[in-house]
């Protein structure tokens, strides 16, 4: 009788990473309004997972992220970047057999002193079991679920930002006075302005 293996844990999580990873480049090649031409990620912390999503999104767009809000068309503004992990249940004997791996991350954009999108706060979790005698396995596996939760947060709001409204085109100049602009018929009865009035026809017969 044939018996059906199931999957390492470890081996799920590496192919859940891949295919995140797959829908995050295809996500990442709409390009995004000229009010993202040249993003500044401000952040307390660039070495986090989703702060290199986000700025490897933001390469792939097309956008030219840079490395200050002075010279930057608009601003992402990290103000949480949050990961780890909770335990969800324990064996017999009190020992943990299930994990919870959560990404937290809240965000905001702005252009100068506008504010672009308000503050968002985005969550994701997700599950794995956990064997006690495979320690490194586990490890292993978290960083790779932590990774793919900061991808699929990235390309969230990748998605949010390619909503915003585009900027205005610089410097509009308004049409001359006038221009385009058609002068009102003439009502019955009334003359144009500078035309000479024409004389009354006369009704007396000739002789």
């Amino acid at each position: 009788m044939s018996t059906v293996r199931r999957a390492p844990p470890w081996l799920a999580a590496l192919l859940a990473l891949a295919a995140s990873a797959c829908g995050f480049h295809l996500q990442g090649v709409s390009r995004l309004p000229n009010t993202l031409d040249r993003p500044f990620v401000d952040t307390p912390d660039r070495y986090t997972d989703f702060y290199q999503s986000l700025t490897e999104a933001l390469d792939v767009s097309g956008s030219r992220p840079v490395r200050s809000g002075a010279e930057a068309t608009a601003v992402v503004e990290v103000l949480h970047d949050e990961s780890g992990q909770r335990v969800l249940s324990v064996s017999a004997e009190n020992r943990p057999t299930e994990y919870e791996v959560y990404y937290s991350v809240e965000y905001r954009v702005r252009a100068g002193d506008r504010e672009l999108l308000p503050a968002q706060r985005l969550t994701l979790t997700r599950e794995y079991s956990f064997d006690e005698r495979a320690l490194l396995a586990r490890q292993q596996e978290q960083e790779l679920l932590r990774a793919a939760l900061a991808r699929d947060l990235a390309g969230l709001v990748m998605r949010r930002l390619a909503a915003l409204p585009p900027l205005p085109p610089p410097g509009g100049a308004a049409s001359p006075p006038g221009e385009g602009a058609s002068s009102p018929a003439p009502t019955a009865g009334s003359t144009p302005a500078g035309a000479a009035a024409s004389p009354a026809a006369s009704t007396a017969p000739r002789p």
